[in-house]
């Protein structure tokens, strides 16, 4: 389960049952730095790329955003691994802003 939506979750059932307001903020905070440190790209890469020894799936993302050129399939840049059945499919620049929504 994404921890973002696992956290809003706990957040509300807190809020249900009047968690004490020091524990709210708490959560709260925390939502917002994984909101800042978790984007909605990173989440949606998952569903494309596995994680692997040689590169998070973070680092992958970027590897196709630097790769040299982006009409390449993603499969072919060094360190990306494609979820088996999706290999082949994708181009570096589709995947990064229409599939994913990358915005750096």
């Amino acid at each position: 389960m994404n921890a973002i939506i696992a956290s809003i979750d706990m957040l509300l059932i807190a809020k249900q049952y009047n968690a004490p307001k020091e524990m709210i903020e708490h959560m709260e905070k925390y939502l917002v730095y994984l909101e800042l440190n978790h984007p909605q790209w990173l989440t949606e890469a998952m569903h494309y790329l596995c994680d692997s020894e040689e590169m998070s799936i973070r680092e992958q993302v970027e590897a196709i955003a630097t790769h040299e050129d982006s009409e390449d399939l993603i499969d072919n840049v060094e360190g990306v691994v494609v979820w088996e059945s999706l290999e082949g499919r994708y181009k570096c620049s589709e995947f990064l802003y229409s599939l994913i929504g990358y915005d750096k």
